[in-house]
């Protein structure tokens, strides 16, 4: 009684986990345990706030009487109110917390450069838990030598359902050798103190030999050259 209805909660037996919806008491057992399992919406709300306490009570009522106790579930009700339904009662108290989680996104994850050309990944950073995230940093672990930066590298905090862009520039040495290179991008922060992770990403950068052009243009037009040469020449033996 006093829960909101946006807590959706059962009783169950502790041995079996099965859900009970009513005790049976004889002459010789006149105690039963049982467990309160409680579920709390994703999100949370003016009924639900975050790191309030929501008192209520539960009560234990003769089956004759269930329909009549049931009437007054609702708001929280003061101890002298309770006590003069004449049932079984005890008071406690609720106290939402959330949850904190933590996820990078990123669309692009392969990348294409030359020795010593940078590259740029875009990081999505959001908050999807119940809980604001705190000191959300990210650490790079780049190849030998390979130059990065993180703009910015830490953020201050991440409300609920809030999400912020991360750039993070990678750039080989120039004599960095052809080939695939792999670089882990963690992302860590607080909630309430508690250490949360994110899963890690992996940026693959495929370094690819440099494309001299000097070379492929003087041969280009050395061909061109050569071919009006000749109908150079052509035309002139055809006057003749």
């Amino acid at each position: 009684m006093g829960l909101p209805r946006q807590v959706h909660r059962y009783f169950t037996e502790p041995a079996s986990g099965a859900r009970l919806s009513q005790f049976k008491f004889t002459e010789s057992t006149n105690t039963r345990t049982a467990a309160l399992e409680v579920f709390l919406p994703d999100r949370d709300s003016e009924q639900v706030p975050i790191d309030r306490p929501i008192p209520f009570w539960v009560l234990a009522v003769p089956r004759d009487r269930a329909e009549a106790v049931g009437a007054l579930n609702g708001a929280p009700h003061d101890v002298e109110e309770i006590e003069a339904l004449g049932v079984g009662y005890t008071r406690l108290e609720l106290v939402p917390r959330g949850v904190g989680k933590l996820r990078v996104k990123a669309p692009i994850l392969y990348f294409q450069t030359a020795p010593g050309e940078s590259v740029e990944v875009t990081l999505e950073v959001v908050n999807e838990g119940t809980r604001q995230l705190d000191d959300v940093e990210l650490a790079v672990d780049s190849p030998l030598r390979w130059l990065e930066e993180l703009d910015p590298p830490l953020l201050e905090s991440l409300g609920i359902g809030e999400e912020r862009l991360v750039r993070l520039r990678l750039q080989p040495p120039a004599d960095a050798a052809v080939g695939k290179y792999e670089t882990r991008v963690r992302t860590t922060s607080f909630s309430d103190n508690q250490p949360i992770e994110a899963e890690d990403k992996t940026v693959s950068v495929e370094v690819q030999p440099e494309v001299r052009l000097a070379p492929s243009l003087i041969l280009i037009l050395a061909l061109i050259g050569l071919v009006l040469g000749i109908v150079v020449f052509g035309v002139r033996l055809a006057r003749r």
